[in-house]
């Protein structure tokens, strides 16, 4: 079963006409998405088309099995009950791989962005993990229906070189990333594969499943082993031309600092990861860790000790609030945001170290350039930049009438 291109193009059609109902079809398609349930009625007034026009293009789409009856409208407006519509989570599986650190997640959604299954591999060293990416997935998922299988989504902490079409990465072995492809390629023979960063897609899915959606303009600020941004401008995920926009770790806050793997100065990722802020409460308290506990320290135990109001661990973590919100200044300056997210590990640090962020933000400087963004946790799991590329592709990516090839895409 062909999973996109549902319904049947005109051979006699002009291009025009074809382009102009895809159009129309994904519209009425993303609002029901959107709404969850919604009339004909409904459709026409949020999107303008005539009544039928939405009533030809919705019974197109219910033959298709992309939307189904959801029953009759129960509101107490007057004259003849309208009939709802909602989306068909059984018609399309949404496969998508997170790639990190120590392993990669595997999370299936059906298309209602339910989950179905989620499975966490991890890497060991010393195996090729790509080359066994078929093996482990056939031997581990129980639900996976390649007949169902709309597209394949690849989430990296890593720059996606847009014109390039290459991963770099400097938390990431990437390897042959051609190894990968040809790997999902294997298992998904014919869907294309969705390739981007996950700073990116926890951005789109805080703005589509934890912020309201009327949000257009957002920043997901991700601090991890990495630091990286996602921007979501106009709605949809920004990347620039070359796929280099929301490489927030590297940007320099000291132009003397130490040198970066990407060649600059004082990068953010060098001074303020979550493996820095280790370092720093580890040099800050020196001979008063023991050898043992020099070895164990984690992230955890630096947010128990800041959370406990312990002197160095406080002192730390204003240096780095200091550090975030500097480079954060920046952003605001030159991005405008409405909302900036807070996440990728750093949020375990509580709201004491988010009002310290908001401090830093709002001090010195004129009343000229006030913060007017609001600054906020992530409401996220981990697994929720799984679910925002998902969500991303049948928003962004996914035809209704044309077939899409075979490819790779980079988003």
């Amino acid at each position: 079963m062909i999973t996109t291109g549902f319904i049947k193009q005109d051979s006699g059609a002009l291009k025009n006409q074809l382009l102009l109902k895809e159009r129309n079809l994904k519209q009425l398609f993303d609002l029901i998405v959107t709404e969850g349930e919604i009339s004909r009625a409904a459709l026409a007034s949020k999107t303008g088309l005539s009544p039928t026009t939405v009533s030809a293009l919705t019974a197109e789409l219910m033959e298709s099995g992309l939307i189904v009856s959801s029953g009759i409208d129960k509101s107490n407006r007057l004259g003849r009950r309208a009939l709802l519509f909602r989306v068909n989570p059984d018609r399309l599986q949404l496969p998508t791989f997170a790639f990190e650190r120590f392993g990669f997640r595997y999370i299936l959604y059906d298309l209602a962005f339910n989950e179905l299954e989620n499975i966490f591999f991890p890497i060991e060293e010393n195996t090729d993990y790509i080359a066994n990416l078929p093996n482990l997935i056939q031997q581990n998922s129980k639900l996976l229906d390649l007949s169902k299988c709309a597209a394949v989504c690849v989430i990296l902490p890593a720059i996606v070189d847009l014109k390039g079409h290459k991963i770099i990465s400097t938390v990431l072995n990437v390897g042959n990333q051609h190894d990968l492809f040809d790997s999902l390629s294997h298992i998904f023979k014919t869907r294309p594969i969705v390739v981007g960063n996950e700073s990116a897609f926890y951005a789109y899915a805080e703005k589509e499943f934890v912020i309201n959606r009327k949000v257009q303009n957002l920043v997901y600020i991700n601090i991890n082993v990495g630091v990286g941004a996602g921007l979501v401008y106009q709605g949809k995920i920004y990347r620039g031309s070359f796929g280099m926009a929301g490489e927030f770790g590297h940007t320099s806050v000291d132009m003397n600092g130490p040198l970066c793997v990407c060649g600059n100065r004082g990068c953010l990722e060098r001074l303020i990861s979550t493996t820095q802020i280790v370092e720093r409460f580890k040099a800050i308290k020196g001979e008063k860790l023991s050898a043992q506990e020099s070895q164990s320290l984690t992230l955890e135990k630096v947010a128990e000790a800041f959370i406990a109001h312990d002197p160095q661990g406080v002192q730390v973590m204003r240096e780095v609030a200091s550090i975030i919100a500097f480079g954060m200044k920046n952003v605001l300056r030159i991005f405008d945001p409405e909302v900036i997210v807070v996440g990728g590990g750093i949020e375990i640090f509580g709201p004491a170290f988010l009002e310290m962020l908001k401090e830093f933000l709002t001090n010195g400087g004129t009343s000229i350039f006030r913060i007017e963004a609001e600054v906020r946790y992530t409401e996220l799991t981990i697994a929720c930049k799984n679910r925002g590329a998902a969500k991303y592709y049948v928003d962004n990516i996914m035809n209704i009438m044309q077939q899409q090839a075979k490819e790779v895409i980079f988003c």
